[in-house]
Order: C-alpha cells, then sequence, then structure tokens
C-alpha cells in the first residue's frame, strides 16, 4: 500500500489542536494513529512508528551538571559540578536535582503552554475505550482479552484528557 507522508503530516497538523506536531507529546501521537488507521494503515506497522516516536533519548549517566549551592561557611554561591548520574539521585529540592531535570525534557513544558482551543475537538466521551463501559476503540481482535496496545492507549487518552 502507497501513502503520501505529504498529506499524512498535514492531516496530522490539522487536527493537533496548536497546529504544530509534537512527537513528544503523548496526545498528539495518539491523534496521529487515528489519522493511519482511518487511512487503513497496518496496525503493526502504525504501533511500530509510534513506539519508535514515543522513545524518550537517555541522557549518559556520566553527563555532567553544572548547579549553583550556597557555601555553608561563607553564605556565598558557588559553582557545582556533578554528573547526570547522582544529581537525579538526590532529593527533589537540591539544585543539582532540579539542574538534572530540567536537562531531561523541555518538551513537558512546551506542552503545558499550548493554548486550550475546544472548537474542533472531539469530546472526550468520542475516547471512550474501555470495553466494558461500551468503547470499542483499541480492544484486542481475538478478544481474548485486553491487548498491550489498548493498555497504552488507554493510559495515554487518560493522561491526554487531563491535560
Amino acid at each position: 500500500m502507497s501513502f503520501d507522508l505529504g498529506k499524512l503530516f498535514i492531516d496530522w497538523r490539522r487536527i493537533v489542536p496548536n497546529g504544530v506536531p509534537n512527537p513528544g507529546n503523548d496526545y498528539h501521537l495518539v491523534l496521529l494513529k487515528e489519522i493511519c488507521l482511518k487511512r487503513g494503515m497496518d496496525i503493526d506497522v502504525v504501533d511500530n512508528v509510534i513506539l519508535a516516536l514515543e522513545q524518550d533519548e537517555k541522557i549518559p549517566d556520566d553527563t555532567p551538571i553544572k548547579y549553583k549551592l550556597k557555601n555553608k561557611n561563607t553564605g556565598e554561591m558557588e559553582d557545582k559540578e556533578t554528573t547526570y548520574g547522582s544529581a537525579i539521585q538526590m532529593k527533589k529540592e537540591h539544585p543539582a536535582y532540579i539542574a538534572a531535570k530540567a536537562l531531561q525534557s523541555d518538551d513537558k513544558e512546551d506542552d503545558k503552554k499550548e493554548p486550550e482551543d475546544t472548537s474542533g475537538k472531539i469530546p472526550p466521551k468520542d475516547f471512550q475505550s474501555d470495553p466494558e463501559k461500551g468503547g470499542e476503540y483499541m480492544t484486542s481482535k481475538s478478544g481474548a482479552g485486553l491487548s498491550y496496545t489498548y493498555k497504552i492507549y488507554q493510559r495515554r487518552i487518560r493522561k491526554a484528557q487531563n491535560i
């Protein structure tokens, strides 16, 4: 089956609330998957592409983290450096931990700033994916229970509705 990647991207841009698709945004990936499935693409191919887009880039543990810490004796702020691996294990209030978290993802802050446009949104009830509540979206074709994909996207839909 052939498809036009340009048209697919245009459709994805059209359906995303702010018009700028973000592969780091779970809700945007759900919308992309719906578009692909509507176009008749093989579900296994679509799932593999979505999973590839979802993979987070790991930050190596030996990545240097720079932060400022108040000297207990002099009271002045001093420049300090540690590794990502040790910084991420510190208390949440520690400046090194905060600097390490800032390295992890700028996308999360960008996602929070998206304008809330309700004009073209699909109501949450249309995303009902729980078969026990009347939904059929993402159910296992064999009927043998919930598929792995169903569980992942049910969680993502709930997360997207809470944004």
